[in-house]
């Protein structure tokens, strides 16, 4: 009985280590751009933009499918639960390209009285991107 109380203390020490000393295995999405101006502090895990009040059209590619649109702290999904691609904001749409997903975006103009914030994130689990972009209002 002894033995085996011991043998217990033994694996349970090892994994402890094993749980303690493994590596971060968060990898970043491939994520480009164009007609916005993004930028990353942390080698392209989160990317940040702003764009203006007015109508803008911009594409982001990606190795990675779209997985999440959140606009104003509010994740927005249809009944299926994939992410919602049209809204009172505008639209997304999606070409693909082998294994490059191209996302045309137009974001509406904003005459709502308050800037709004756009989180578009691209991957899951553990190989993702996020790209926040803030659209300020119209006065």
């Amino acid at each position: 009985m002894k033995s085996i109380v011991v043998n217990l203390c033994f694996f349970i020490i090892i994994f402890m280590f094993y749980g303690c000393n493994k590596e971060n295995s968060i990898q970043t999405a491939l994520v480009e751009y164009d007609g916005i101006v993004l930028y990353s502090n942390d080698d392209g895990l989160h990317y940040f933009g702003k764009i203006s009040e007015t109508d803008n059209l911009f594409k982001i590619y990606s190795n990675r499918p779209l997985s999440r649109v959140g606009v104003n702290s509010v994740i927005c999904i249809d009944n299926n639960g994939k992410p919602e691609i049209e809204g009172y904001w505008g639209n997304i749409t999606l070409s693909q390209n082998n294994n490059l997903y191209l996302y045309q975006i137009h974001i509406k103009s904003n005459n709502s009285g308050k800037d709004r914030y756009f989180q578009l994130k691209f991957g899951s689990g553990e190989t993702f991107c996020i790209v926040n972009v803030l659209q300020q209002y119209c006065l």
